[in-house]
């Protein structure tokens, strides 16, 4: 007999499991869990719609139409990938089980296995008056019959117990043949000022810092003192690299500089350290510190800069996620299709397994489109254009999808739509040469020489800028 969930049992259950730093969902998919499960406490579950999800959870506005924005089903998809892997994980622990059915937008509470719906079946009939009742009125077992309750009763936690060690060293297993799942590294920034003269001239280069190292898509920025706590929380977790970078700021009457170093936040490591000069001869002090700015953001959060470079070079062969990325967008930038074969396999691993992962999406769309020449057939030029809208979708504010999106349509035919999605990009990430450097080739291609060069040189300027001294 199926026992239905208490309400009472089900939101503790939903408490605990938002509680835990180990379910990996986010804040989204975290809110849509809370409006499905509240919806189905009111008893108004079968009203629920992407439509409505869209409006109440997501900000949508009233004009949404989920037939050409899959932003609802993309979260659910998320939502129940990130359920299930908790719950494969640390399943042992719950007594109720969440889960979202395919086709439905519900959340479906469960007792986690038969023994403790029987057990909460026997409770709840133990509560009944007529149960004692029809328990006194069954006749007493046999001497014969007792003694075998009596074995069974003694075999089935030996029994259990065997069971869960078979199934631990099962999941153990099939945790070991998974590949190694690589996550964007984690950085905090931390800047003083050699003179105490210059010290609000450090905290605001600091600050405008931190706001263009968000603007790559290439680092997650955490505040000082988060990138060094635990990552070991769960039995098989994302690998997540953390670093520091410390500041200090020098100034003279010619110009403005900043020592720097990068150190491992889990060893103390000091991985490298650089110098970055900007004269100011001539320069007001907005111009001084924007070029400095620009200059530190792409030596940290460039696809070459030096913590990628550390995360492409120390990551194995045999992982999928950030680390394939990074890999794929080094092949893409040196030019060579022929290079991109394990590139493209381990791009396809990790969208398979994370639907939700907006850089591989992204750079798998480029990949595709590199691997013919630039002159993909019709199914794989729509895949890749699937691929890139996913990838914004997913990711607006990206640099990375954006730039995805302006190659796959230029490589389409849709040049106009390609031009203002370039502009897009350079508007969201004006400090990443890659954007100029791409729209300038489609501008170019295009028939609009002029602009296509000067953006050209632009981002040539750019990656030639940074003049560093490193140890």
């Amino acid at each position: 007999m199926v026992v239905a969930v208490s309400d009472v049992h089900a939101r503790a259950e939903l408490c605990r499991l938002l509680d835990d730093s180990r379910f990996h969902g986010t804040d989204r998919t975290r809110s849509i869990l809370k409006y499905l499960a509240e919806r189905r406490f009111e008893g108004q579950a079968d009203s629920v719609k992407a439509y409505s999800i869209a409006l109440d959870v997501l900000g949508r506005r009233c004009d949404f139409d989920p037939t050409t924005d899959p932003i609802v089903r993309i979260e659910m998809s998320r939502l129940r990938s990130a359920l299930s892997q908790y719950y494969e994980a640390f399943g042992s622990e719950s007594a109720v089980v969440i889960t979202l059915p395919k086709g439905h937008y519900v959340a479906d509470f469960t007792y986690a296995n038969a023994a403790r719906a029987e057990g909460a079946d026997d409770q709840a009939t133990d509560a009944r008056p007529t149960a004692h009742a029809a328990i006194d009125a069954r006749p007493s077992p046999a001497p014969a019959e007792a003694q075998s309750r009596n074995i069974r009763r003694h075999w089935r936690p030996a029994a259990c117990l065997a069971l869960a060690v078979s199934v631990m060293i099962a999941a153990g297993t099939w945790y070991g043949m998974q590949p190694d799942i690589t996550e964007k590294p984690i950085v905090a920034v931390t800047m003083t000022a050699a003179d105490e003269a210059l010290s609000g001239e450090a905290s605001l280069t600091r600050d405008m810092l931190l706001a263009a190292l968000t603007q790559f898509s290439t680092l997650t920025v955490a505040s000082v003192g988060r990138a060094t706590g635990s990552f070991s929380t769960s039995l098989r977790p994302r690998r997540s690299n953390a670093y520091t970078i410390d500041l200090k700021y020098y100034g003279d009457d010619d110009n403005r500089s900043v020592w720097w170093q990068i150190v491992d936040a889990r060893t103390g490591d000091l991985l490298k350290s650089g110098l970055e000069r900007v004269n100011t001869d001539g320069k007001a002090a907005f111009a001084v510190r924007d070029e400095l700015v620009s200059v530190l953001s792409r030596r940290f959060a460039h696809t070459r800069g030096v913590i990628n470079n550390i995360e492409r070079h120390d990551a194995a062969e045999s992982v999928v996620g950030n680390a394939c990325v990074l890999r794929a967008e080094y092949d893409l930038d040196d030019g060579g299709a022929s290079d991109l074969t394990e590139a493209a396999d381990c791009l396809e691993r990790t969208v398979a397994k994370h639907t939700w992962d907006s850089d591989a999406a992204a750079a798998l769309s480029r990949v595709i489109i590199a691997r013919a020449g630039g002159h993909p057939a019709k199914e794989a030029m729509e895949r890749s254009l699937d691929l890139a809208n996913l990838a914004v979708s997913l990711a607006p504010l990206s640099d990375r999808a954006q730039i995805a999106q302006m190659m796959a349509q230029f490589y389409s035919g849709r040049t106009p739509s390609a031009i203002e999605t370039g502009k897009k990009a350079m508007a969201l990430n004006p400090n990443n040469p890659d954007v100029a450097a791409k729209l300038g080739m489609v501008l170019f291609s295009s028939g609009y020489w002029d602009a296509g060069v000067s953006l050209a040189e632009d981002a040539s300027r750019s990656s030639m800028s940074s003049h560093v001294t490193q140890s």
